[in-house]
């Protein structure tokens, strides 16, 4: 038993020596008692993340996703330095479709993990899909693309990015990309995936534009055939009445008024008529006179005839 004060036994300065000594004993002695029970209770907080990350991955292959990110952050309550319950929760969240805590999560993830751990690419594929998901919603389409091409280049089975590739490609009008990637989707997706049935009904933009002029058409041929159009009324069919272009009302003081006909001596046709006329009449009196008097049979020009037909 060591006593604070005077070692038994000692001294001068030979006790001194013999007291100093008997205190760093009495340090080195307690020391390892204290640190100890914090070591283990470490240890203990440690172990009880891992319980909770247990139970998490439990409730996540049961599809429970609510309370699998429940356990993980409990987690990472514990162990706010290990990447696991980060990774952990970016896919969880990512699932929920809670972009906004899925970002960071999966960005703290990538911090804390090495080039090469296996868990860096689904977090990097998971930071990408979220980028491309708020671009999405601000109507960047191009870009929410690439952000998807990215996510879907780190983990090429991961069936989320083919969803959001179809969804993009679907409204862009690329309908051949998008049919590839549903497809992939259907695939890769669990059966009780929430966004199996809606990509199978799904269809691209144009397609569905093309349906519906063709159900329209359709519909417009059996109203036809149903009830023939009934001819038009005969008014229809008459030409349309012309409308006299309005009279233009001018004020009695600017109207000038008309012309009065020419006299007919006056007319320019009138004398040469006359003239021609008389001079008619003049050579038919006097043609008469000449000709008309003779009393004698006219002689012929080739030959004569005798009267007593010998």
């Amino acid at each position: 038993m060591i006593v604070y004060g005077e070692v038994p036994g000692a001294g001068g300065a030979g006790g001194v020596v013999r007291r100093c000594n008997a205190l760093i004993l009495l340090l080195f002695a307690t020391a390892p008692a204290s640190a100890a029970p914090t070591r283990a209770q470490a240890a203990a907080t440690l172990q009880q993340a891992r319980k909770l990350v247990d139970r998490g991955l439990d409730f996540l292959v049961q599809g429970d996703l609510p309370r699998a990110r429940d356990a993980f952050a409990a987690a990472q309550a514990l162990a706010p330095e290990k990447a696991n319950p980060y990774c952990l929760l970016a896919r969880v969240d990512s699932q929920l479709e809670n972009c906004e805590a899925a970002l960071p999560e999966s960005r703290r993830c990538v911090e804390l993990t090495s080039s090469g751990d296996e868990r860096r690419p689904a977090a990097m594929s998971i930071e990408a899909e979220c980028l491309g998901q708020l671009q999405l919603a601000g109507g960047d389409l191009e870009a929410a693309r690439k952000s998807f091409a990215t996510a879907q280049a780190f983990v090429p089975d991961r069936s989320e990015s083919y969803r959001l590739l179809a969804l993009v490609d679907a409204r862009l009008g690329r309908c051949a990309d998008a049919g590839h990637e549903s497809e992939l989707f259907l695939r890769l997706a669990p059966s009780q995936h929430s966004r199996r049935h809606e990509v199978e009904q799904a269809e691209c933009q144009q397609q569905a534009e093309a349906r519906a002029a063709a159900e329209a058409q359709a519909a417009a041929a059996q109203r036809m055939k149903e009830s023939p159009p009934s001819p038009p009324p005969l008014a229809a069919l008459a030409p349309a009445a012309v409308r006299p272009a309005p009279l233009e009302l001018i004020p009695a003081s600017d109207r000038q008024p008309a012309p009065s006909p020419r006299p007919l001596l006056k007319r320019p046709w009138f004398w040469p008529t006359i003239v021609g006329a008389a001079a008619a009449v003049v050579t038919g009196i006097t043609l008469g006179a000449v000709y008309g008097t003779s009393t004698r049979d006219p002689r012929p020009s080739v030959g004569q005839v005798p009267g007593d037909l010998r």
